[in-house]
């Protein structure tokens, strides 16, 4: 029947008719446009709102990691006859403030998240690394440690799959994505490999061929995360339409590749191809130097990855 043919046909109709066949023909248009209202709905809150809340979720990971680690080699420093009560009392309320600031997330988030005990295990350990520290046993150290610095990393990533991020589907934000999930995590993890050689080199005046080659082989490893970085935030430049990317996020990187090859070079210089080895007090002012521009780096890529998902979400919801 012709369209005309319809329009006829009704206009023959009493009200109640027309008002009947008015409202199938309306909701038989709701019909066909129905799956892509819930395909928008569903995109939104897998790669909007989910992202977003893993976002918030895991600004607070990065300085943790860190404290974490430099509470523990202080530990080692101490158990070892070195002063170092006001850094590892300094270290532990880091801990502590990363923590709470954790929990007011979890409180928020953890079920849509689909967590469970992951951070009520974090604890645990924080506590037995704490008790293995005041205690001195050196012997101790290494089990809470290695325990809670894996479930941290295992937390991170739960919460990188749980919330879609490690799905993320524009170009832009990917590789920021890619930045604060995957890359920036294993650098500091790389970062506390050469830390732990450094500090046990320090202790014993002597480091061994073996722990030579590690750390070149861990600073190999090291240039070759910063190059992909690099690449990775050219491509999200490139892709970034609204131009805000770039600002936020260009001077911390380039400023974290400049301290990174002072350090490195130093490192080289007092402890890889010394002999005998040489570590003086700036190659440890150093490396905390280099944390803390990684942890700017990682706040102003979290943040902008931040304002890209809200953007996502507000095209979305229009």
């Amino acid at each position: 029947m012709k369209s005309s043919g319809i329009f006829s046909w009704i206009s023959r109709r009493s009200y109640s008719q027309k008002f009947l066949a008015i409202g199938l023909l309306f909701a038989l248009a709701l019909t066909g446009f129905y799956p892509m209202v819930r395909d928008q709905l569903l995109r939104r809150e897998q790669y909007g709102v989910k992202e977003l809340q893993g976002t918030l979720y895991l600004r607070p990971f990065s300085r943790l990691l860190e404290d974490v680690t430099t509470y523990h080699l202080l530990g080692v420093q101490a158990a070892h006859g070195q002063d170092v009560t006001e850094q590892l009392r300094q270290h532990e309320t880091a801990v502590e403030t990363s923590l709470a600031e954790v929990n007011e997330w979890h409180a928020l988030y953890a079920e849509s998240l689909l967590l469970e005990d992951e951070l009520a295990n974090i604890e645990a350990s924080w506590v037995a690394l704490q008790s293995a520290v005041q205690e001195g046993d050196t012997e101790n150290f290494e089990a809470p440690y290695n325990q809670l610095n894996d479930q941290l990393l295992q937390l991170i990533s739960r919460v990188g799959d749980t919330s879609s991020l490690v799905l993320d589907p524009d170009l832009d934000t990917y590789y920021l994505m890619d930045a604060v999930l995957l890359k920036l995590p294993e650098l500091q993890g790389l970062l506390n490999q050469v830390a732990d050689y450094t500090f046990h080199a320090d202790i014993e005046n002597e480091i061994s061929d073996t722990a030579r080659l590690e750390l070149v082989v861990l600073n190999n490893q090291i240039q070759t995360i910063l190059d992909e970085l690099q690449k990775g935030m050219e491509t999200s430049w490139q892709n970034d339409d609204t131009g805000e990317m770039r600002p936020r996020t260009e001077a911390p990187l380039q400023a974290l590749n400049e301290q990174m090859e002072t350090y490195l070079a130093v490192l080289d210089e007092q402890i890889i191809s010394a002999d005998p080895i040489a570590p003086q007090s700036d190659l440890y002012a150093l490396k905390n130097a280099v944390d803390e521009q990684m942890i700017a780096y990682y706040d102003s890529t979290s943040a902008a990855l931040e304002f890209g998902i809200n953007n996502r979400i507000e095209l979305y919801g229009n």
